[in-house]
């Protein structure tokens, strides 16, 4: 598997993992599926900057042996034209020989260092197109958890204003039922008071 097939597979694997919904719908902020896919995608995310830095040395060293082989070719390229201008034939051919093999030599090199430049290149934007959507991830992960603290905040002032109303209500009908205890005792208290009125005249 070389390194392409490798961050296809990184990418993909971790933006179906937190993207798609194959493995069934993913609960609330608490659900630890959601933190674990989050965790896998960072870890994706940094094995990708690993190959992205290894691939960034690649190209840089690629650059320098290229360009040191295109210096080494113009050379003997000048060489060449110096042995000619001598009238050293011989010498000239046997240089003209390595300049054609460092030329070659330089040309790979180049080609080396293209593909190194071109596959630096689209790592970096592997790296910036998962960092980008692990962000908007981890911002949606963060809106989340504030919308379920602030739906829990609403059902306990819910809970609580049901249960004051239960309480008034109570409070209410026993009240009732004193203010009732009362007026009777006030009632028999008036009417005894009536009764031994009566029998003192």
């Amino acid at each position: 598997m070389n390194l392409f097939d490798r961050v296809g597979l990184w990418v993909r694997a971790t933006l179906n993992d937190i993207f798609s919904e194959e493995k069934g719908p993913l609960g609330g902020a608490g659900d630890p599926r959601l933190s674990a896919l989050l965790e896998s995608g960072e870890a994706h995310l940094a094995a990708l900057r690993q190959e992205l830095t290894d691939a960034t040395v690649r190209e840089k060293r690629a650059e320098l042996e290229w360009r040191a082989a295109q210096a080494q070719s113009a050379g003997l390229d000048q060489a060449i034209d110096d042995a000619l201008r001598a009238g050293h034939d011989e010498a000239a051919r046997t240089q003209l020989a390595q300049g054609q093999a460092q030329q070659q030599r330089a040309q790979g090199l180049g080609e080396l260092y293209e593909t190194s430049r071109h596959t630096a290149s689209l790592l970096q934007q592997e790296v910036e197109a998962l960092q980008r959507q692990l962000d908007e991830t981890r911002r949606s992960y963060a809106e989340l958890e504030e919308r379920e603290r602030s739906v829990a905040a609403r059902e306990q002032l819910v809970q609580a204003r049901r249960t004051a109303h239960r309480e008034a209500s109570a409070l209410r009908a026993e009240l009732a039922a004193r203010q009732e205890r009362v007026a009777r005792r006030e009632d028999q208290a008036a009417a005894r008071e009536e009764i031994d009125q009566e029998r003192k005249t």
